[in-house]
């Protein structure tokens, strides 16, 4: 198994940088990987990616050192174990439960983006000792600038 460079750099107080791959190709996550980024997502959650290329694109990232993520579509068990089982150590999805987490035994770290962690059964990670990141005012710029687009053509009319 990889190190999980995440932890060790939290453990050390220090920040990290994720990469995000949406391109359905294992020659892009290659790439993606050896960027220098300290994890790269695999989001099979929105455009056209699903298991089938996922596992290749983890596969090509295993020889880098990034710590894999990935992100599902849905609260599905059987996505979430076979990205599980194809290598990454990360998955993002939601709500995440007590049951989910009893059931993801490979399952290391949790993060959320947004705002709060209501969807998430804090007990239950507490209990299996798997920390919670939360990147709280993530979209708040995009938020703003699409706010702004729309009001713009409104306001001048």
């Amino acid at each position: 198994m990889i190190p999980n460079k995440l932890k060790q750099l939290w453990s050390q107080g220090k920040p990290t940088i994720n990469g995000w791959c949406s391109i359905g190709n294992p020659f892009t996550a290659e790439i993606m990987a050896a960027q220098g980024y300290d994890s790269i997502t695999i989001d099979v959650q929105h455009g056209v990616l699903d298991y089938s290329s996922a596992l290749p694109m983890l596969q090509a990232m295993r020889a880098s050192g990034v710590v894999p993520m990935a992100r599902v579509p849905w609260m599905e068990p059987g996505i979430i174990m076979k990205v599980l089982d194809a290598g990454a150590y990360v998955i993002r999805t939601q709500p995440l439960s007590a049951t989910t987490i009893a059931d993801a035994r490979q399952l290391k770290i949790v993060s959320r983006h947004g705002v709060g962690y209501d969807a998430v059964d804090v007990p239950a990670l507490n209990n299996r000792r798997i920390p919670l990141c939360i990147v709280g005012d993530v979209n708040s710029l995009s938020v703003a600038e699409h706010v702004i687009l729309l009001y713009s053509p409104a306001r001048s009319a």
